[in-house]
């Protein structure tokens, strides 16, 4: 009989879904009233992103005051800080095992959108990937670590505006996704890692095969306005945000199983819990609302500071916390920036 022999990133990868996720140890965890338990503060201008590490000790933000800062998610406590040069860093992405985080930024001295790998430990650069654009607005990695993919522009408008790139881990370029409709903005994979989930600026959200490049569903939400998309963590479905709703659309029919209606101004962001039982989004207005994705049902309002708008949400690995990026104008003068965090449920005992 053949042996059968497990390479150390698979064993990683089965080690992390043992004892990292909630989903298969637990029921999802159980919602409390919402609580303020942390605010960040360090960021002089709007936090761009929002990532924890697969363990959930830290926090790593992006922000378009031109640094990535990484901070202690228990006490608060800022523990590395990345800075771009002064120019805006517009993603963050954690590695699966951890180790490094992409930083997505525009490079002032090439002119051009360049991505920047750090370890989170010692604090160095390890890799720089020149994305061929001027811009890069975000940066992904494939569940396994082996790939990612970025986001941009290259100055041009409508068909010749945008572009969309997977590398692998060392920075060769393997497919550009051809097609898009503008300046692409995001990209996520799926949870196995085969398919690419992109929005570009004409609302468009389609998915990709990540092997051959070939578009597998376009879909655009009956509103003009969609700024963020996500996968479910099954990859059976993807969310869109619009004007004031949005819809949970099935990821090989386009066929929209689910409507969020609630908010009072666009949609600027959305993200899924780890078990894929929740929705978290937020508005223009200032507000974060929870959701129970399969009844569409509004479980509770996470609120930002009087005149402070919400940003980028970001579920904690263990779906027990939500962390946000607010702002605004101060009564006297000058700009707050300040990173939330709520707690909004507790985990279960493991059986």
């Amino acid at each position: 009989m053949r042996e059968r022999t497990v390479s150390p990133l698979v064993a990683s990868l089965l080690l992390f879904l043992s004892i990292g996720d909630p989903c298969r140890t637990a029921e999802p965890p159980t919602l409390t009233k919402p609580a303020e338990v942390l605010a960040l503060k360090g960021h002089i201008r709007p936090i761009s992103s929002i990532a924890f590490t697969p363990d959930g000790s830290k926090v790593v933000t992006g922000s378009t005051d031109g640094t990535a800062r990484v901070w202690d998610a228990k006490t608060g406590k800022e523990l590395l800080k990345f800075d771009s040069g002064h120019f805006s860093i517009a993603m963050a992405a954690v590695t699966p095992d951890g180790q490094r985080v992409a930083v997505a930024q525009r490079d002032a001295a090439k002119n051009a959108g360049t991505v920047r790998v750090w370890d989170l430990k010692s604090g160095k650069q390890a890799l720089s990937i020149d994305a061929d654009v001027q811009k890069v607005f975000n940066v992904a990695y494939s569940p396994d670590g082996a790939k990612l993919a970025t986001a941009g522009t290259n100055g041009g408008v409508f068909k010749d505006g945008g572009r969309a790139v997977i590398w692998d881990a060392t920075g060769k370029e393997l497919v550009v996704l051809k097609g898009h409709d503008g300046v692409v903005l995001s990209v996520e994979f799926s949870s196995d890692g085969t398919r690419l989930l992109t929005l570009d600026e004409s609302s468009y959200v389609r998915v990709w095969d990540v092997k051959s490049g070939e578009q597998l569903l376009k879909y655009r939400p009956p509103s003009w306005y969609n700024h963020s998309c996500a996968f479910s963590p099954d990859g059976a479905h993807f969310v869109a945000g619009g004007m004031k709703d949005v819809q949970v659309v099935d990821a090989k029919t386009g066929d929209v199983v689910q409507t969020f209606k609630g908010h009072a101004r666009p949609v600027s962001y959305v993200a899924f819990s780890p078990c894929g039982t929740r929705l978290v989004t937020s508005c223009w207005d200032g507000v974060g609302r929870v959701w129970d994705v399969k009844t569409g049902k509004e479980l509770f309002v996470l609120a930002a500071p009087a005149n402070h708008n919400l940003r980028p949400l970001a579920f904690t690995p263990d779906g027990t916390r939500i962390a946000a990026g607010t702002g605004g104008d101060l009564p006297g003068g000058g700009y707050r920036i300040v990173l939330t965090i709520w707690e909004i449920a507790t985990p279960n005992k493991v059986p």
